[in-house]
Order: C-alpha cells, then structure tokens, then sequence
C-alpha cells in the first residue's frame, strides 16, 4: 500500500532544500574561492582607481600606480584582499540576470576603490563600497559581491590614494 505524503510536509522540503541552497551560496569565501580561474599565485602588479564621488555623474577618476607585488605595501593590500572574506550576492545577481544590465549599489560618500590585479594576460578588478557591496569583475566575470571587512573599503583607499598616477578622465589605460 502506498502512503501518501502531506502537502505541507511537501512544502517544509522546498523550503529547507531552498534555505540550504541559499545559506551554501552566500557562504563567506575568499576571493581564490570565488574566481579560481583568475591565477592567484602569479599576480606580479596591483593598481587601480578611485571613483570620486556619485558613480552615476561625470566625476573624476584618480589612478594608482600599479605596484609590483614584491613591493611591501602592494604585497601586504594585495594579502588583505586575499584573506578577506566576500559572501556571493543573489539578489544583485538576479537583477542582472533579468535585467541584462550590471547593477550595483554604489557608495556616495567619498571615493570608491577599483583594486586592479595583474597576472601574466589576466587582470581581475575589485570594487568595495562602504556600504559593504562588492563586484568582482574581469573579461569573463561578473560577480556581485557583499563584504564581510568593514574597514577594506578604507584600507583600499588608503594604498590607492599612497600611489597616485595622475588624474584621469577615463580609466582605459589600465
């Protein structure tokens, strides 16, 4: 004889499976974690920009000199970047999904970190804002990131505005 199993019973596993899928998906993890097709272990520079000001207005860009990574200070932001935790953000994810745009919420006040890495024909950019969102992005990723560190975004900041290059109306060049 068969026995029928609750409705409600049916609906309690799509929701504990959903709840699981979801708590595995934003669990906190390394950028190495997050992107092991980036080659980690060979980045040889670390640069970037800051984006002054409101992203979504003409507003100036400053660039970074990009350091090599035997540099101390670019070994020790470079290190903080990998040790810090990210957890991947779903929400972001699906509006981009639907909408087939990028979509982030940017940071108002003050600037906003675009950290570059470069490996030998790679390059990966990371982008913290002090409202603890993050993007990961390369020519094949698009990742939306929240960040777990809370004083990253500063962090970042600080090694950008230590190394300046000159200011930029676009950021092509890096």
């Amino acid at each position: 004889m068969k026995k029928n199993v609750p409705f409600w019973a049916k609906c309690l596993l799509v929701v504990t499976l959903l709840a699981a899928a979801y708590f595995w998906y934003t669990r906190p993890m390394t950028l190495d974690r997050l992107c092991p097709s980036f080659r980690w272990a060979e980045t040889t520079h670390v640069g970037g920009y800051e984006q002054v000001g409101n992203i979504s207005a003409p507003s100036p860009i400053i660039s970074s000199t990009a350091l090599p990574i035997s540099d101390p200070e670019a070994r020790a932001i470079y290190q903080r970047c990998l040790e810090a935790r990210f957890r991947r953000d779903p929400g972001t994810a699906l509006a981009n999904f639907l909408s087939g745009w990028s979509t982030y919420t940017f940071g108002e006040a003050g600037g906003i970190p675009n950290l570059a890495f470069f490996a030998p024909d790679q390059r990966i950019d990371l982008m913290v804002t002090e409202y603890k969102t993050a993007a990961l992005s390369s020519a094949d990723i698009d990742m939306p990131l929240l960040c777990t560190d809370e004083t990253l975004v500063q962090d970042l900041l600080d090694y950008l505005r230590a190394h300046p290059y000159e200011a930029a109306s676009d950021r092509s060049f890096l």
